[in-house]
């Protein structure tokens, strides 16, 4: 397998992917998923977190 991991700033992400997209040797572009993860744990309480994680693993 061939693969790249850029990091752009994200004023210039939606310009970047629509670059790369029109390369003919570039199959796919995935844009990360990390700023929603971190939005989706932050604020949460941590304790509730590993509780929840005992539960599933306890299982």
């Amino acid at each position: 397998m061939r693969y790249a991991i850029i990091y752009v700033s994200a004023d210039d992400e939606a310009d970047t992917i629509k670059k790369l997209t029109a390369l003919n040797y570039v199959k796919q572009v995935v844009p990360s998923k990390l700023n929603e993860l971190v939005k989706e744990v932050q604020g949460k309480d941590p304790t509730e977190l590993d509780e929840k994680f005992e539960e599933d693993f306890n299982d």
